[in-house]
């Protein structure tokens, strides 16, 4: 049998818009979402993209270092479900940890500055 590797998802209201955000945080490789009416679809995507982007501000906060071992360390015991991606790795090895850093998976002006939003880009 072959692997589900996109998603699609008629109508992005409340139902829709969370099997859609499901999808993407379990990794298929693409997710469509769909709606006849434009502004539905809008606010469902802003509303997905607001929160990945935040949890990916939060594994910037914690550290990508930190997540690293943690996944790492999930990898020995229940096995290969928690194979850290090879960006993860990437920029851990090159010194890209987060917030304490000033440089993870965004750019940090000042590092450890809670203050200071992060700025995106490579």
């Amino acid at each position: 049998m072959a692997a589900i590797r996109t998603i699609a998802v008629i109508g992005a209201g409340v139902m829709g818009r969370g099997i859609a955000h499901t999808s993407a945080l379990a990794g298929y490789h693409r997710t469509i979402l769909e709606d006849i009416l434009p502004g539905t679809l809008r606010k469902a995507g802003d509303e997905i993209r607001g929160v990945l982007d935040q949890a990916v501000e939060m594994v910037d906060l914690v550290g990508l270092d930190t997540r690293l071992h943690v996944l790492e360390s999930l990898r020995k015991t229940p096995g290969e479900k928690y194979r850290p991606c090879p960006l993860l790795v990437q920029y851990v090895k090159a010194g890209r940890l987060g917030r304490k850093s000033g440089h993870g998976v965004y750019h940090y002006p000042e590092p450890n500055d809670p203050l200071r939003g992060p700025q995106h880009g490579p």
